[in-house]
């Protein structure tokens, strides 16, 4: 059972959590900027993961060489990603989603020839495929309508905060008032 002070916590994470994602769904404009960083900060994150599993796994060389690849070209445009938009701006932001979609080309087809490695030696690869399948859906979407696609992911991702947000509350609530309901 939650103490007073737990719930009260539980409670306000779930305000915070719903107005980060109502200032996200209606503040896109200045969220644009932040979420160009963000994923320049998750793609070098990613390219330094990817090099030192390659170092560290007992794999083949080819797929080693696949992982460096694939690693540095995610620090690569990870880099670019993070520094074009404090450096030019609102011009950036659909130039950086074209790049984001390349490199969502690039890690799908890198991934492509690692998992087809990785299946020859029955490492399991269920994962690799669902990943592959939505970084070409995603670049695919990105290339056809930049503008559109990154307004309504960020649209799209403020909701889904704001909703998390309000089952917090709602779970806070019912844990204070004892409710054996839950959602």
């Amino acid at each position: 059972m939650f103490t007073d002070k737990a719930w009260m916590q539980r409670l306000a994470i779930g305000i915070g959590t719903m107005v980060i994602g109502a200032f996200i769904f209606f503040q896109t404009k200045d969220f644009t900027m932040f979420l160009a960083v963000a994923i320049g900060i998750y793609a070098i994150v990613n390219g330094i993961i990817v090099l030192v599993t390659s170092i560290k796994t007992n794999l083949s060389d080819k797929i080693k060489k696949g992982m460096v690849i694939r690693g540095t070209v995610s620090l690569g445009i990870g880099a670019i990603a993070l520094l074009m938009p404090i450096a030019f701006a609102k011009i950036t932001w659909t130039f950086t989603i074209y790049i984001l979609a390349v490199q969502l080309l690039t890690a799908a087809g890198m991934q492509i020839y690692l998992t087809i490695q990785m299946k020859k030696v029955d490492y399991p690869v269920l994962g690799y495929i669902i990943e592959i399948a939505i970084s070409i859906m995603l670049a695919f979407l990105i290339f056809t309508m930049p503008q559109e696609i990154g307004m309504t992911i960020i649209r799209v991702v403020g909701f889904l905060i704001f909703a998390y947000g309000l089952i917090l509350v709602i779970k806070a609530i019912q844990t204070h008032l004892g409710s054996d309901e839950t959602i």
